[in-house]
């Protein structure tokens, strides 16, 4: 038997993509199962769907992929704020505003992440999950669908 990847996604569109032996087999969003348009709810029917549907057992997953970063990254995205943050330097109003979304995103990333890494430990003990950015998940996505 093949390498068996889950990808869940828990954001504002919350599901799971199978991919066996490198290709695309099964995806579906939470939504289709919770009748919520953009479910943000941990993807539990969409795991047990695919897990169903593909008569695979959580033992059978090889490695789970979480679209989601690990914090704040480094590279572009610092830089970027950066740029951003020094652009309102003049205006403390402002500053103050953006500092305090920011700080209020970092606890409510923190919060999903625990919950993911938490429901998904309990679900698939002993399954390596690896992380990926946002922004990666998107261009995996991309890249499968153009072949």
């Amino acid at each position: 038997m093949g390498e068996n990847i889950l990808g869940i996604a828990f954001e504002c569109f919350s599901g799971v993509t199978l991919f066996q032996d490198g290709k695309l087999s099964l995806a579906v969003n939470e939504e289709r199962f919770t009748r919520v348009k953009l479910d943000e709810t941990y993807p539990i029917n969409s795991i047990n769907w695919c897990l169903k549907e593909s008569g695979l057992s959580p033992k059978d997953i090889d490695v789970i992929c979480y679209g989601f970063s690990k914090g704040i990254e480094q590279g572009s995205f610092i830089s970027s704020m950066a740029k951003r943050l020094s652009e309102y330097s003049n205006n403390p109003k402002a500053l103050k505003i953006i500092c305090e979304r920011i700080g209020t995103e970092a606890e409510v990333d923190i919060k999903r992440r625990n919950n993911f890494f938490r429901e998904t430990s309990k679900l698939f003990q002993g399954v390596p999950i690896y992380s990926c950015s946002h922004h990666q998940s998107h261009q995996s996505c991309a890249y499968g669908f153009a072949f």
